[in-house]
């Protein structure tokens, strides 16, 4: 059996709309989290002495000091500069948080990015922890 075309352009739409598109900032739920939960995420970005500044905020539960995460942002490949690793109340009540310096431009931001996700990794693989979101 032929189809003619303006059946098969009225089946297409119905297709398209089975499959719904995924949505990339969804959260994921950990069934079994392991040992330890960690999380390092982005929280804000200003300008500062012609550098942009990146605050990324980090958390450990069950497992490693959230301080041991700031060790990895003094090694690596693309190294940002000016890293202040603290905790404290003035970070969404208490949170764990560094802040450093990448170059003003597109490059800056995906060495950021880069770096936030490579030392994330090497942060959960080396205390076995599942990444808490």
């Amino acid at each position: 059996m032929r189809l003619s075309s303006n059946r098969l352009l009225l089946a297409l739409p119905i297709n398209g709309v089975a499959a719904a598109p995924i949505n990339a900032t969804e959260r994921w739920d950990w069934p079994d989290p392991g040992p330890c939960q960690i999380d390092a995420e982005y929280r804000d970005q200003w300008v500062e002495y012609g550098m942009v500044r990146y605050r990324t905020v980090f958390r450990a539960a069950y497992g490693p000091d959230p301080s041991t995460f700031c060790k990895y942002w003094h090694k690596g490949d693309n190294l940002p500069s000016n890293i202040k690793c603290a905790d404290g109340p003035d970070v969404d009540g208490g949170w764990w948080r560094v802040d450093a310096s990448f170059s003003n431009a597109d490059w800056g931001v995906t060495e950021y990015w880069s770096a936030l996700i490579r030392l994330r990794m090497d942060w959960k693989q080396e205390y076995g922890c599942a990444i808490w979101r």
